[in-house]
């Protein structure tokens, strides 16, 4: 009773050598009927669909030989009408199968769009279906087994479109009070107090966190790429941008590794994805030594190429064992600021707010949870943004959609 199927509908196909009977003898379907049943659509040469319904139920019953409900009350009857026209279905069914002329029969079961979430927004995320997203979601929508630690400029938790159970030891990375704004260190606090003084704050890491897993399919806000995975928010930009250093702990603590921040609880679970949408021009001999690390530890690390319309490699993104990811628009083609060249990896929507290429009558941004506090306190929005910051977690989240469906997904094979 608790599959999806139509009430009232009976899907029969007949065996071979009833079906040319069944068509030429009129008995079978005397006054349009067959056993009582109503035929709704097919023929006796293929499939048919048969409707049982209140009005022809005991008639059904007698020719099929189906015992009454009150012979067990408790297993044949049902308060609900719709759920006892599908329990008199189910037993119409089984008593066709015992049928020597009956090869199949079986309920009409619904089949509904699994890819389609019913958040208010999601029309307006194109770069969602230019991904197949729909299409990945009909296998998996992600699991809770899967964590993703972002590397930005923390979370705004109380986010409606943010589900505070799908977020995971979540840590503030930031060792120089000018930059973290919140009037101390390090510590167990990732919340995002904006990184702008004068109310300009980006809350980065809130629309890169929102894009890899927002809140779906909750008739609200937009949808996240994993409906199921977990975010482990790690702050480690804030005024300014963000040190080298705390970056490099925070990569570290993300994959379960002894660190030098003074944290002295390593997370409950390790992530398994890093996304950093994040970068600077300069190579650094301890950053590698951290990524190897946590390669080693079997984390995949996915970062932005960089917004600067040029082949010059940008770090983390260009760092050996990283998936260096550029930027497209809505017309699949490369956006006018990405990066590009031998050190890219992939390409992802990032957007292209130059155009309306859909003419949808909005530029084509990248839709995502996000903050604002222009008014002089943090106000929950949806927002707009470009650039490879928007892409690195578009492909985040599909690895987690990925590792959700074969756990045992390491980076040395998705590099394959």
């Amino acid at each position: 009773l608790e599959e999806d199927f139509m009430p009232g509908d009976i899907v029969v196909k007949f065996r071979p050598d009833a079906q040319d009977s069944l068509a030429t003898d009129s008995r079978a379907f005397d006054d349009g009927d067959f056993m009582g049943l109503r035929p709704k659509s097919g023929s006796p040469q293929g499939e048919m669909v048969l409707k049982l319904s209140p009005e022809n139920r005991q008639q059904v019953f007698r020719a099929l030989n189906i015992a009454s409900a009150e012979s067990n009350r408790q297993l044949f009857e049902a308060d609900d009408p719709d759920e006892q026209l599908k329990l008199d279905t189910l037993r119409a069914i089984d008593a066709l199968k015992k049928r020597p002329d009956v090869m199949f029969a079986e309920p009409n079961y619904i089949r509904r769009t699994m890819g389609e979430p019913d958040d208010e927004y999601y029309p307006l995320q194109w770069h969602y279906p230019l991904i197949h997203l729909p299409q990945a979601w009909e296998l998996t929508t992600g699991s809770s087994d899967v964590i993703v630690a972002v590397i930005d400029t923390g979370i705004l938790s109380n986010h409606p479109d943010i589900d505070s159970s799908r977020i995971v030891d979540g840590y503030d990375f930031i060792s120089n009070l000018s930059i973290s704004l919140d009037g101390d260190g390090i510590d167990d606090n990732p919340e995002d107090p904006g990184d702008d003084l004068e109310g300009r704050s980006s809350f980065h890491g809130t629309h890169v966190a929102g894009t890899i897993g927002a809140a779906t399919n909750n008739a609200i806000g937009v949808a996240g790429v994993t409906w199921g995975g977990k975010i482990m928010p790690l702050r480690a930009l804030g005024n300014g941008g963000g040190l080298a250093s705390d970056i490099r702990e925070a990569i570290k603590y993300a994959a379960g590794l002894p660190n030098s921040s003074g944290i002295e609880l390593p997370p409950s679970r390790r992530a398994n994805i890093i996304n950093m949408s994040l970068g600077g021009g300069s190579r650094s001999d301890l950053d590698q030594q951290a990524i190897d690390d946590a390669r080693k530890a079997g984390v995949i690390i996915i970062a932005a190429a960089g917004n600067f319309a040029s082949n010059a490699p940008m770090y983390p993104a260009a760092y050996d064992g990283v998936i260096s990811v550029s930027a497209v628009g809505a017309d699949k083609q490369l956006a006018p600021y990405s990066n590009y060249g031998a050190t890219l990896d992939i390409a992802a929507p990032g957007g292209n707010m130059s155009r309306d290429y859909d003419g949808d009558g909005r530029l084509d941004g990248v839709w995502s949870t996000g903050g604002n506090d222009a008014s002089g306190f943090i106000q929950s929005v949806y927002n707009l943004k470009q650039g490879t910051s928007m892409a690195a977690p578009h492909v985040a989240g599909v690895v987690a959609l990925m590792k959700s469906l074969y756990p045992a997904l390491t980076p040395a094979l998705l590099d394959v």
